[in-house]
């Protein structure tokens, strides 16, 4: 059913079906298009920046996908009462494309296709690496041999997993 509201509003009770390859169109100029093409549904901004803005009061938006066996999952979570953003599946960046962190991109992590970097750039001080507490920091070769272990107390060098230098 579709009524009509005065001052040229309409309200539709139900649903409006729109057939594949119809648009929906926003806008003098019709910038904004939502359309199905039959294959995938597409929202398409033609003018200006695209936004998604949630007013409710400690509320998120979350991105769901099917996630491989007929189930919904959260993907992201923007999450409004924490203020923080969640990723809940992995994450794959694609080789030179670099995580940067800092107002200036002051340190980047990537992978060049051979080599992985974690790069403190711009002159912006020193890398720390700090353990949780009780923790230590532990390198390891790619088949789980320790090769340097730091904690609180103490620092250990190995070579072929067997300690060659120690503090205490």
């Amino acid at each position: 059913a579709l009524g009509f509201k005065a001052g040229g509003g309409t309200t539709v009770y139900g649903y409006m079906n729109l057939l594949d390859n119809v648009e929906l169109r926003f806008g003098d100029d019709l910038d904004l298009r939502m359309e199905h093409d039959g294959g995938a549904g597409y929202i398409q901004n033609y003018t200006g920046n695209f936004t998604i803005r949630q007013h409710t009061d400690d509320a998120d938006i979350i991105f769901q996908c099917d996630n491989g066996s007929g189930g919904v999952e959260n993907y992201i979570q923007i999450d409004g009462s924490e203020g923080r953003t969640l990723f809940n599946k992995n994450i794959r960046v694609n080789d030179n494309v670099e995580i940067q962190v800092g107002s200036s991109a002051d340190l980047k992590i990537y992978h060049d296709g051979n080599h992985s970097y974690i790069n403190g750039s711009n002159g912006a001080g020193s890398l720390y690496i700090r353990p949780g507490s009780g923790g230590t920091i532990q390198l390891e070769t790619t088949s789980g041999t320790d090769m340097i272990t730091a904690g609180s107390s103490a620092v250990t060098l190995y070579w072929n997993g067997i300690a060659k230098l120690a503090t205490t």
